[in-house]
């Protein structure tokens, strides 16, 4: 993939956790295409309003029955300054990661891209492993401590330039620092000016953080390839391979002190050691294939392939896939859904694959399920869960399922921008604003966003609002940013309607 500002705007601005054919960076990205004089009228903008950061808009999602993942959306207008100086200094950048051997994360590899996904190969990786750690009799497994939030955005001009290199160019007064040095420093700037200025931690979720890991865990690599480590990487998983369980306890102090100087620490809770065969892996991609749908049916195979993803990463976004080519049969389909509906809260981040089998099959449902998703849809709303509140809401706008009024007031009430875009659309299309509780919610609504400024993390809700004239007189708030305006004047979607 070329690191170009098209490139990092339509495949890495959403999540790949979020529903892409309902929240697209296409259309903004093909209007900066056609219209390249933005980018340097943005940045005109920017500068002359004194903008130099902005909040994420924040997602929770599901990690663990114990932990939630915070997904983030940047500003537009950062990122793309951003995106800007990436391709900038994509050539230093692309030498640098095209040099290292040992990640399977790079994400400047041929075929990274798969139209506008970006996505990993895990039987390849895993073979490539397979061949990799012959001679070594023993595996380490090492994961980093919530790598993206701990990681500490000066060490990206470190990785650039040299830590103690980077320490002397700070003991100087700007004027006479160098200017490579002056580069890379601004370049911190810009990673951090879509995260509020913070210095720890990046954004999950933009394309712009996994080329910022990228550089610094590849500085880490040189350090570990000079001195003789055997070892393979994916984002921030290592393995370490060992040809005795002696050369282990020497190495992770070793290790644990060359990420402390990145600020960066172990998850303890993760680390493993296995002594061969540490690699056997149940060949699940034969076993989901040589399903016989026709005999044992798709009960069945979901069963098999939930069974499997207990010690095989990969298991469900591959089986999911092979279950989004198949017409499941009517006799099936409420079981089925029943399922798919439980591995949208349990693994959100297949609820894309979940989402393609429902938009490939045409579900029914009764009264009874209709009434079950809109309370499974008011626990979400309840427990803050806000990544599956998103997904079920585009489940049920596929499905033309009635949205409760109690609920569509929450979401407008309560939810974070993205629930309360769609549930805006459905309260439009479906001729509600005349219900008295959802008067009131969006004039609160209203009353709420007067407050605020385009520069907040509500952006995309007022941008939204605006274009699809769902409430009036917010258009002012909007017009601060100069590329939001233009884009509202080309009519450019972020949105892509689920209701007709």
């Amino acid at each position: 993939m070329r690191l170009t500002i098209y490139n990092l705007i339509k495949c890495g601005f959403f999540s790949d956790n979020l529903p892409s054919q309902v929240f697209t960076s296409i259309e903004i990205a093909d209007f900066l295409k056609d219209n390249s004089s933005m980018i340097n009228l943005n940045s005109i903008s920017l500068k002359s309003k004194r903008i130099e950061s902005a909040p994420c808009l924040f997602i929770s999602s599901y990690k663990s029955d114990l932990e939630r993942r915070i997904l983030a959306i940047p500003h537009i207008d950062l990122y793309l300054m951003l995106c800007e100086a990436i391709e900038k200094h994509r050539r230093v950048i692309e030498s640098k990661l095209r040099q290292n051997q040992h990640s399977y994360s790079n994400i400047i590899a041929p075929n990274q891209i798969i139209g506008y996904k970006v996505f990993s190969r895990f039987m390849k990786n895993y073979h490539d492993r397979t061949i990799y750690s012959a001679g070594y009799k023993y595996l380490l497994k090492i994961d980093l401590s919530k790598c993206y939030e701990n990681i500490y955005t000066h060490s990206l001009t470190w990785a650039l330039y040299g830590k103690e290199n980077s320490k002397d160019e700070l003991k100087k007064s700007p004027s006479k620092r160098n200017p490579t040095y002056a580069i890379y420093d601004e370049f911190d700037k810009l990673v951090r000016s879509i995260n509020n200025n913070e210095t720890k931690g990046i954004p999950t979720g933009p394309l712009s953080s996994r080329i910022v890991s990228e550089i610094i865990l590849t500085s880490i690599d040189e350090i570990l390839s000079r001195k003789g480590h055997h070892f393979k990487r994916y984002v921030d998983d290592y393995n370490f391979y060992f040809r005795t369980e002696s050369e282990i306890n020497e190495f992770i102090p070793l290790f644990q002190n060359i990420l402390y100087d990145y600020k960066l620490h172990v998850n303890t809770e993760k680390t493993q050691i296995s002594k061969y065969p540490y690699q056997l892996n149940q060949d699940f991609t034969k076993i989901l294939k040589e399903h016989d749908f026709s005999k044992d049916g798709y009960l069945k195979y979901i069963e098999k392939m939930i069974e499997l993803h207990q010690g095989n990463k990969g298991v469900l976004k591959y089986g999911l896939k092979i279950l989004s080519s198949h017409t499941i049969p009517n006799k099936e389909k409420k079981l089925v859904f029943s399922h798919l509906v439980n591995i949208i809260l349990s693994f959100p981040n297949m609820a894309e694959y979940v989402y393609d089998i429902i938009l490939n099959n045409s579900f029914t449902f009764d009264r009874s399920i209709q009434k079950n998703i809109n309370n499974i849809l008011a626990s979400c709303l309840n427990y803050k869960h806000e990544l599956e509140t998103i997904w079920l809401l585009c489940v049920m706008g596929s499905l033309d399922m009635e949205i409760e009024v109690e609920n569509l007031v929450n979401i407008i009430d309560h939810a974070e921008p993205l629930s309360t875009i769609i549930a805006l659309d459905y309260v439009q299309k479906k001729g509600l604003n005349r219900e008295n509780e959802i008067k009131i919610s969006k004039n609160n609504l209203k009353s709420k966003l007067n407050n605020e400024t385009i520069y907040g993390d509500k952006w995309i809700l007022i941008y939204e609002i605006n274009r699809n004239q769902w409430i009036t007189g917010l258009k002012k708030i909007l017009n601060q940013s100069k590329l939001l305006e233009e884009a509202l004047s080309n009519n450019v979607r972020f949105y892509l309607s689920l209701f007709n």
